[in-house]
């Protein structure tokens, strides 16, 4: 956010503004042309979530425990960008002359974003425990628990804002919402500490299950899952990038406003010069928007059911019709047999058999199609 952010980081250092008479250049232009660089930045990430959101849904079946997750983070990044186009278009066309608005769409950007990387963190963990424990996978992530885990998250990440937004209350001026009140400073240092732990185990469980992974491959056999094991890889390596990409963006977000604002300002005020301010404006308050962007894009090309969604919507707006057999869809189950499924018309129509108890379910279809509503 960047006009929270900048009213926060001007009323607590004001040696960066002060440092000269006039703006400097960089100030200026981003003054100018900083709602338009944030409505192309935001207005793509919003899209892109919202689609890949979509397809999600639009799948057949129900969402499985690691597309719910997805979902999640992905509302997490929309919230992000939301927040942020909103803060950048009031603070632009209303010029609102108080730090009250500023400290409560800091707190909203600050629940959104500990959703996303809450949200990643949990992923991690399903698609570590379906590498490392295949055979109860199914027990152990249940929809049930993948719901109340995704509530647990968002109870988590509301207690941040609310440090932001209430810890003021103690405070003799609460009714002017100072800006320059240290909660600020401390929802950095914590949201900070929260993404370097989340780092660091999500590196540690890849590890972890990158070892699992050579193991099964070491003494593969008729009874190892590796259609599911491959799969599962993948997914983790998806984790991994996303990983990368948030670590990428965010974390010199946050090392540069704590090294240039806060310990080169305590040893010495005047050493925040107009450089520092430039390199700000013009790049580094932007980086977390390139994270809602990046986000939905790698799942994108990365998740093969988005793919595969995106392919037969297309196939649809082309106006041809596929018939049965060109969206039907044929896996590998645990158990070593044919599952499948067959879909019409956006509904799953089979359910998991045999690939001959398919094939005389599909006759059945096309001899009778009203007894499973597919009829015209």
């Amino acid at each position: 956010m960047a006009s929270t952010m900048d009213t926060l980081m001007m009323n607590t250092y004001p040696n960066v503004t002060n440092t000269t008479s006039e703006p400097s250049h960089a100030e200026m232009f981003y003054n100018r042309h900083s709602l338009v660089i944030v409505c192309l930045l935001c207005g793509t990430s919003i899209i892109a979530n919202s689609l890949l959101i979509t397809l999600i849904r639009l799948m057949p079946g129900k969402c499985n425990s690691t597309h719910l997750i997805i979902i999640n983070l992905l509302f997490g990044d929309l919230g992000e960008s939301t927040m942020f186009l909103v803060d950048e278009i009031i603070n632009e066309v209303l010029k609102p002359d108080s730090s009250c608005f500023t400290m409560i769409m800091d707190a909203l950007f600050r629940l959104f974003d500990t959703v996303s990387i809450l949200s990643l963190l949990a992923l991690a963990i399903n698609q570590y425990i379906g590498i490392c424990r295949p055979l109860h996978y199914q027990s152990i992530v249940t929809r049930t628990r993948t719901i109340i885990a995704i509530c647990f998250i968002w109870v988590v990440s509301l207690i941040l804002p609310f440090m932001i937004v209430l810890t003021p209350l103690a405070h003799t001026n609460w009714q002017a919402c100072p800006a320059e009140h240290s909660v600020f400073q401390s929802a950095e240092w914590i949201f900070a500490i929260v993404l370097i732990i989340e780092v660091i185990t999500i590196v540690v469980l890849y590890m972890k299950a990158l070892i699992k992974v050579q193991a099964y491959r070491a003494r593969q056999s008729s009874y190892t899952h590796c259609a599911n094991l491959e799969q599962n890889r993948k997914a983790f390596v998806t984790t991994m990038i996303v990983l990368a990409t948030l670590v990428l963006t965010w974390l010199p977000f946050l090392m540069y406003r704590f090294f240039v604002f806060t310990v080169m300002r305590l040893v010495d005020e005047k050493s925040v010069t107009i450089l520092h301010s430039d390199v700000y404006y013009n790049f580094i308050c932007f980086l977390p928007l390139i994270n809602t962007i990046s986000d939905p894009i790698i799942y994108g090309v990365r998740m093969h059911d988005v793919q595969q969604c995106i392919k037969r919507k297309c196939r649809n707006c082309n106006g041809g019709k596929n018939g049965l057999h060109g969206n039907g869809t044929t896996c590998l189950t645990h158990d070593g047999t044919d599952h499948h499924i067959i879909y019409h018309g956006g509904q799953r129509l089979s359910s998991p058999k045999t690939r001959q108890h398919s094939n005389i379910e599909l006759h059945d279809i096309i001899s009778n199609p009203n007894k499973y509503g597919t009829g015209v």
